[in-house]
């Protein structure tokens, strides 16, 4: 399946609705193609993918968790994107949080 998901992004680049997801300046097929090279089997004890667990996970959890420790330790030593971007480049370059933003409205609407 992940692979296939992966040929798929490489063949044909993302699925999204391309009026709706443009704003945030996704990669296009030929980019995907020229970007993605090969998808490789590792082992969940794989150094590698003990840090870039730590990295997505953190991304993921900072839109409404900002005290977890390695959302700080990330942020505070300048060592996620948009830490070290320019302001005016990070709504294209940056980290992407809108996959969250119903999760968020949903959060804050309940604590109101």
């Amino acid at each position: 399946m992940i692979k296939g998901y992966f040929q798929n992004l490489k063949d044909n680049g993302h699925a999204f609705n391309i009026a709706r997801s443009d704003k945030y300046g996704p990669l296009t097929q030929a980019e995907f193609k020229e970007t993605l090279a090969t998808i490789e089997h590792k082992p969940k004890a794989h150094p590698m993918l003990q840090i870039a667990d730590s990295y997505l996970y953190s991304m993921a959890r900072q839109p409404y968790d900002q005290k977890f420790h390695v959302v700080r330790r990330l942020r505070d030593s300048q060592k996620l994107a948009n830490s070290v971007l320019a302001p005016d480049d990070v709504q294209h370059m940056g980290i992407k949080y809108y996959c969250f933003e119903h999760r968020n409205a949903k959060k804050n609407k309940a604590g109101d």
